[in-house]
C-alpha cells in the first residue's frame, strides 16, 4: 500500500509523473488558450493540492514557456499518432489520462467517464502511462 493520505501520496504522484516526463499544471481557470498560457507561464506544480484540477503535459525545455510546451505536446502527439496518453486502471482497461484532480478520498481522473480511484490505484496506474521522452508504454 502506497498511501491513502493526500499529503503523502503528492510527492508519490509527481515523482512518478517526473520519472515519465511530465508536469502537472494547475488548470482550474483553464477555459480560453490564452487562460491555458497563463497555467503554464506560472510553470508546473512542485506539490499537489486537495480540490485543484491538474494537467499533464510533458517535459519542456522551457517548462514556464507556452511555446515551449507545445513544442514538446506536438513531439509527443507525434510519437503516439495523435493518440491520447492512457493507463491501465485497476479494471485492466485503458483510461485516457490527460489530467486528475485529489480529493480528500480519491483521485478523479480527467476521462470521458469522469472515473474515480483510490490513491493506492492512481500510483500504479501511473506505472502504465506513457514515457513522453521515448513515447512508448513501460
Amino acid at each position: 500500500m502506497v498511501t491513502e493520505h493526500p499529503r503523502e501520496a503528492s510527492r508519490i504522484i509527481l515523482d512518478k509523473l517526473h520519472a515519465k516526463s511530465w508536469n502537472a499544471y494547475i488548470s482550474e481557470n483553464v477555459k480560453t488558450e490564452f487562460d491555458g498560457d497563463r497555467a503554464i507561464t506560472e510553470g508546473p506544480a512542485n506539490r499537489l493540492e486537495v480540490n485543484l484540477r491538474y494537467v499533464l503535459m510533458p517535459f519542456a525545455e522551457a517548462p514556464e514557456s507556452p511555446e515551449s510546451v507545445r513544442d514538446a505536446l506536438e513531439t509527443l502527439a507525434r510519437k503516439l499518432n495523435r493518440g491520447t496518453p492512457t493507463i491501465t486502471t485497476f479494471t485492466g482497461g485503458r483510461e485516457p489520462l490527460t489530467g486528475f484532480r485529489l480529493y480528500h478520498d480519491c483521485v478523479k481522473l480527467n476521462t470521458p467517464a469522469g472515473t474515480e480511484v483510490s490513491y493506492n490505484e492512481f500510483v500504479s496506474a501511473l506505472d502504465t502511462l506513457v514515457d513522453t521522452k521515448t513515447g512508448r508504454y513501460e
